[in-house]
């Protein structure tokens, strides 16, 4: 598929995703590691409360996801 799509723009693309995820996931990385850290000498619970919140709120974004239906050709 990216053999139909010009190099330049392809390039492109690429580098705005990765400024999009990258220092986002940076940020989170270390938020979320500070939080960790400072649960270790109090309550270690907010270890799991954390990503089940993550994942409660991604399996709620999923199901606003769409798919077209794909008909084979007859």
């Amino acid at each position: 598929m990216t053999e139909k799509v010009d190099k330049a723009r392809l390039e492109f693309f690429m580098v705005i995703f990765s400024l999009a995820v990258v220092p986002l996931q940076l940020l989170v990385c270390l938020v979320l590691g500070g939080v960790i850290q400072a649960a270790e000498n109090k309550n270690k619970s907010s270890i799991f409360i954390n990503p089940a919140v993550s994942l409660a709120i991604s399996s709620i974004l999923w199901t606003f996801v769409k798919e077209e239906s794909v008909h084979p050709m007859i």
